[in-house]
């Protein structure tokens, strides 16, 4: 399966990693890589977008924390999205806390429809994001937001599945 050509976003990037995100304290460089996956992902989709317009428009709409959303901290809403392109963009699939041939099979299918897969696996002693954008033989390819490169996935557990697709009205 050819690896998907989504756009290398970090979140230690100088040119957002110190940005807060939403209406929080919180830095980007610190704990943006659903944030820095969401605009990879969207941006493959047909939304093109950094993560710092992200950030600032999840921010302007009120749905990335604070007071708007009822969010804590800096949890982002799934469905936002979709308010954001006027529907261009749909949540498509998710699955909280599959077995590992859940998840494995519902990557393997979104992947098949040359879709990005955003996966929430532990790094160390917190939750982190990853997208999954290609496999060979058995070993996913994924964009880690962290480095901000594609490397192999090697995290031992997936927490959540989640994909997005065009909406083709």
């Amino acid at each position: 399966m050819k690896t998907l050509n989504v756009p290398l976003y970090a979140q230690k990037d100088p040119r957002w990693g110190d940005e807060n995100m939403g209406q929080t304290q919180i830095k980007i460089k610190h704990e943006g890589c659903l944030l820095c996956c969401s605009a990879a992902g969207f941006s493959y989709l047909g939304y093109p977008v950094d993560p710092a317009e992200l950030n600032r428009r999840y921010h302007i709409g009120g749905y990335l924390g604070g007071p708007i959303t009822h969010q804590p901290t800096n949890q982002m809403l799934w469905l936002a999205i979709e308010q954001l392109t006027g529907k261009a963009i749909m949540r498509a699939e998710y699955q909280a806390s599959p077995t590992e041939a859940q998840w494995r099979n519902m990557a393997d299918w979104i992947l098949n429809d040359r879709r990005p897969v955003w996966v929430e696996v532990k790094l160390v002693d917190r939750q982190h994001w990853v997208l999954l954008v290609g496999k060979t033989g058995n070993a996913y390819q994924m964009m880690d937001p962290w480095y901000g490169d594609i490397r192999r996935f090697n995290y031992p557990r997936v927490y959540r599945v989640v994909s997005y697709k065009k909406n083709n009205k």
